[in-house]
């Protein structure tokens, strides 16, 4: 099954840092990879030392979880890529419909044409289209769930709670995942936490402002 359910990415790092021989090591990721590091956290404290993650908050995994109307319109792209119309997209308009997206998520900056490039390669994955939907149909109850990752949901589900230092950083002016997502999440941090909203910074904080994150994470991760 080609999964995009934030536990299935959690189990590939989790395994690719078994592969790698890490025993202990931080996790830091942004969207889908900020939720696979959240899932790397919460189910592998003994393993996972420090998490960050970049314009996501944790605990928004319920498929009827509350939006506000605000979330609701800006989650456009993912009530499309629930239809035939989306599927068509992704499968022959995925560098058209990826550019959009990404100039509309950062206001008043753009990225690069050879920054996007160079990146737009890996949507040249044969499996590329059909992650993409299941990772979105898959969170909205329109898709079967990966039956591999049955357990690790189950566990996610019975206790959320992260138990390791986390740092979350989030862009002041996201248009795609609002602020208001991330806030009010620290009953689900037993250890350290804090939350870091960055002043007119869209929805690629590393990108847009790679100093600003750098000084947010390096502190963090040595402290």
């Amino acid at each position: 099954m080609r999964s995009g359910q934030p536990s299935a990415l959690a189990s590939d790092a989790l395994q690719l840092a078994d592969s790698l021989g890490l025993d202990r090591f931080a996790v830091v990721g942004h969207d889908w990879g900020a939720r696979a590091a959240y899932v790397c956290a919460c189910l592998a404290p003994e393993r996972v030392e420090k998490c960050v993650a970049l314009s996501i908050g944790w605990g928004n995994v319920a498929v009827d979880q509350a939006l506000s109307i605000g979330q609701t319109q800006s989650f456009w792209y993912q009530w499309v890529l629930g239809l035939p119309r989306g599927e068509a997209l992704v499968g022959q308009e995925k560098i058209a419909f990826t550019r959009h997206i990404w100039t509309i998520w950062n206001p008043g900056w753009t990225v690069s044409e050879t920054e996007f490039r160079a990146t737009a390669q890996s949507f040249e994955n044969d499996d590329w289209p059909d992650i993409v939907l299941h990772y979105y149909r898959s969170r909205w109850g329109l898709a079967a769930m990966d039956p591999s990752c049955a357990d690790m949901e189950a566990r996610l589900a019975a206790d959320p709670t992260i138990h390791v230092p986390t740092l979350v950083l989030h862009g002041g002016g996201d248009p795609c995942v609002l602020q208001e997502t991330s806030e009010g999440k620290e009953d689900l941090f037993t250890a350290y936490y804090r939350r870091a909203l960055l002043p007119g910074v869209g929805h690629f904080p590393q990108r847009q402002s790679p100093t600003a994150v750098t000084d947010e994470i390096v502190p963090f991760l040595v402290r």
